[in-house]
Formats: C-alpha cells, structure tokens, sequence
C-alpha cells in the first residue's frame, strides 16, 4: 500500500535553476573590458591637451551655429515623434491617438529616463506605453507594442549606419576585403531578416510569447500562471506580439519607419558639423556622420546609462583616426554632447514630472468614480 501511494504521489516541484548568470558575468566583464580600453586610448588621444585652451575655444563658439546645432538636436525628437505616431495611428481605432505635443514630450521624457538607467529600451520603453495607453484593460500591451515596433524601426537605422560607418572607415584606411566582407554580411543579414518577416505569422508569435513567458517565469511557467504572478503580463505580452506583427507585415509602414529613422541619424550628424562649423573648425557632413556613428555605437554596446563616457570616447577617437586635430574633436564632442544632455534633460525631466502627475490625477478620478 504505502509503495503504491509513494509511485503515485506526484513529485515535489524543483525550483529551477538560475541560468544565463555566467553569461551575463561574461558579457559585463567584456563590456567593462572594453570601456576601459576606450578610456586608455581616449587619455593616449588627448593627453597633451590644455584644458584651459578647451574652455577657451567652447566658450568662443559662435553663437548662431550653436543654436543651429540645439535646433537639430530638438528637431531629431520631432522627427522620433512622427515616425512613433505613423505607427500609433494604425491603433487609433483601438487606442486615442495623443496629441503632437504630447507625444513629444512622451518621447522626450523616455530619453531622459533613458539616461538613468543601464536597461535604457525597456525603462523608456515601458514609460512610453504608460503615458500614451488609453483606457482598457490591454491599452497598455498594445501600446507596447506599437513601441516595440518603433525601437526595432530605430534599431535597425542605426545598425545599418554603424556597419555603413564600419565599411566607410574600413575604406578609409585602405582595407578593402575587410569592406566586402562588411558589404557581404550587410547584404545576407538584410536577406535573413526579409526572409524572416515573410514568414512571421501568428503560429510563431505565440512561439515568441511562450519564449518570453518562460524567460520571465525562470522556467516555471506552469507555477507562475497557478499563481497568477504573470497572469497580466503575459497577456500585454502576447497582445504587443501581435501588434509587432502586423505592424512589420506593413509594407508601408515599415518603408517610412525607416526613412524617418534615416532623417533622424542625419539631423544627429549635421548637429555635430554645426558644432564645428561654431568653433570655426568646419568639417565635412561624411566626417560629422562618421563619428556621431561611431560614437553611438560605443555608448550602445557597453550599455553605460545613456552611454555616457563611452559615446564621447568613440566620437574623440573616430575624429582623431580621421585626422581631425585633438582640441577641434575633444571641443566639437563636448559641445555636442554637453548640449545633447542639456536638450533632454531640460525637456524630458518636467515631461516626466508632469506625465507622471497626469497619470495620478486620471487614477483618482477614476477611484472618486
């Protein structure tokens, strides 16, 4: 009897593992590797500057070219915000569409809230979806996934511009099968990726979502749904799922997306050439481009908060590779990037401030309801 009911007695549930923490070790440990190499050449590239010479030449900068620059550096969140509200408008039938100064202050405010944080697309992203969701119980899931949408959009622009730079400055220094090869790999990824997109129907989203679920869960799914910890989630999940995916399946859309993606990285460089053009130092447009690419590409991948440190190092030693003087690049970059942070910082910090506060005063009349 007791053998019996010991081979039926189902078993104890295992807690599962942790897994992907060695992985992640690693991946930090490189990353910091890497920033620390960044630093070292950085300080090699500028040691012998005059930082008094630095303050001198920035405080010189003309003024009219410096508020072109701001103007550039504002105009990239306009163009940020239409490209987000030509894929809102798809749902506005569902969600109610924010007005335009809304939506950029949205947009702005995730920037800001960005650049606090290491996570900085899933804390701006998930803010973007609390302040612009509407009413309902799934607002919010679709939403998401209209932000999601948007960041794969913005995504891809700035990898095919950072590989673009990659092939360009390959070129540059006369390394012409390491640019077929980069051309190459441009090439095949562009393919995998339509490739994937023409097979992207609704039986492999629900893949997708019982990935992600699992993800969340830590293996437990079963466990986590009987007790109602994902229960919510899960559904915002699946539901921004399905928005990603008839969103990409829009060929118009998508078309535009990246379009307005390619406004956007050239406002980002031409802010850089007016920068130049202030200190009196002019450059070409392909240089500015260049290492704004660059720099963006080191801030990203080290995954410093708003890639602070590591997207000026980039910029500093792009410059310098392209033969631009160390007190033109180190004054250029500080200008460019001291005035970047003063745009979202001065705009996204009272949007969040006022977003949140909306957000409260619509949850107490609802309870008051």
């Amino acid at each position: 009897m007791l053998a019996t009911v010991s081979s039926e007695a189902s078993p104890a549930p295992r807690r599962p593992r942790p897994r992907g923490n060695l992985g992640r070790l690693v991946g930090r440990l490189v990353q910091v590797a890497i920033a620390a190499l960044v630093a070292v050449l950085v300080w090699r590239a500028v040691a012998s500057l005059s930082w008094r010479e630095l303050g001198r030449t920035i405080a010189a900068a003309d003024l009219r070219y410096t508020l072109l620059g701001v103007a550039l550096l504002v105009g990239r969140f306009l163009i940020w915000t239409l490209r987000w509200r030509l894929a809102l408008r798809t749902l506005e039938h569902l969600v109610p569409l924010p007005s335009w100064l809304h939506s950029f202050f949205i947009v702005v405010g995730a920037v800001a809230a960005n650049g606090f944080t290491p996570t900085a697309p899933v804390v701006g992203g998930l803010l973007r979806a609390r302040h612009a969701g509407g009413q309902g119980e799934r607002a919010f899931g679709r939403v998401y996934g209209v932000v999601l949408f948007d960041q794969v959009a913005h995504q891809t622009v700035l990898t095919l511009s950072g590989a673009m730079a990659a092939i360009a400055l390959a070129l540059w220094f006369g390394r012409v099968g390491l640019a077929a090869a980069l051309a190459a790999a441009v090439v095949g990824g562009a393919v995998a990726v339509s490739y994937w997109l023409r097979g992207l129907d609704e039986a492999r989203v629900e893949r997708i979502g019982g990935w992600i679920e699992g993800r969340l869960a830590g293996g437990d799914v079963e466990g986590a749904r009987k007790e109602g910890r994902l229960q919510a989630l899960h559904a915002h999940a699946r539901e921004a799922l399905r928005v990603v995916q008839r969103l990409l399946r829009d060929g118009w859309l998508r078309r535009a997306a990246l379009l307005l993606g390619v406004v956007f990285v050239a406002l980002n460089s031409m802010a850089l050439w007016a920068f130049f053009r202030a200190l009196g130092r002019p450059v070409d447009p392909l240089t500015a481009w260049l290492a704004v690419t660059v720099g963006v590409a080191a801030g990203g991948f080290t995954g410093t908060p708003g890639g602070v440190g590591t997207t000026e190092a980039g910029m500093v030693l792009a410059l310098r590779a392209m033969d631009v003087g160390e007190l033109d690049a180190a004054a250029a970059t500080l200008l460019y990037r001291g005035l970047h942070y003063a745009v979202v910082l001065l705009l996204g910090l009272p949007a969040l401030v006022l977003l949140e506060a909306r957000l409260r005063r619509r949850a107490v009349v609802e309870e008051a309801a």
